[in-house]
């Protein structure tokens, strides 16, 4: 339906007990939301359809939003994911939508590969290492139990998931793994280093930091090879 008197019509007549409304169809989003409190008033929840990257953060934003209907079908055309922990669709906590074109192949570039329909690109487990100074330990767990919204913003946005920091004493070590769930890793952390909250984020740690002897060209931490893994 492409109107709010099509929905009201068919919510007054009890036609319908659950409201799949469409952003893109019935105009953007504030019909949208008109629609979705009118779904309220007579007491119906509200599934949207398609455009998961937009409409999760609408669900969120009504008390009738239920469902969020998955379909993966702009993965290949955005730079970002819809992040999804134990099966519940999570809203970005950044201002927007924050999901990305990739203009690449509009532009006379080479375009991406589409996959196909429903194909994701695979997930790859990653682990760094780097060593801490232990006078600046403490300060380390301070600031890190309070990491900045924009930098844990950019780290979803960077298509990293799961991350988490363990720290080893007395070796004073720090040992990193997150999950990658993108397709061009030189591009997101490339994106990611280029962030100006990320920059400062960096600039107030890497003083606390001591970087392996050992670590590649170009490296701060140094990534290490994965040789086990067990689900």
């Amino acid at each position: 339906m492409y109107s709010i008197r099509h929905f009201r019509e068919y919510m007054a007549r009890c036609a319908c007990s659950i409201v799949q409304v469409d952003v893109a169809r019935i105009g953007g989003i504030t019909p949208w939301l008109k629609v979705a409190h009118a779904a309220e008033a007579f007491d119906m929840p509200v599934c949207p359809h398609f455009l998961m990257e937009l409409h999760v953060s609408l669900a969120c934003a009504v008390p009738n939003g239920k469902y969020v209907e998955y379909i993966p079908q702009l993965d290949e055309l955005t730079t970002s994911r819809l992040l999804i922990e134990n099966g519940m669709a999570v809203a970005p906590a950044a201002p927007g939508i924050r999901r990305r074109m990739e203009f690449r192949g509009f532009d006379g570039e080479e375009p991406r590969r589409i996959q196909p329909y429903g194909r994701r690109p695979a997930m790859k487990r990653m682990g760094m290492v780097i060593g801490i100074k232990p006078e600046r330990i403490a300060e380390y767990k301070r600031t890190h139990a309070a990491v900045w919204p924009e930098v844990l913003a950019k780290i979803s946005d960077c298509n990293i998931r799961n991350y988490t920091i363990f720290l080893r004493e007395p070796e004073n070590l720090l040992f990193g793994y997150f999950e990658y769930h993108g397709d061009d890793w030189a591009s997101d952390a490339a994106r990611m280093a280029a962030d100006p909250r990320t920059q400062d984020w960096w600039a107030i740690h890497e003083p606390m930091q001591a970087p392996l002897d050992t670590r590649k060209e170009g490296e701060w931490w140094a990534f290490a090879e994965e040789v086990f893994h067990h689900d």
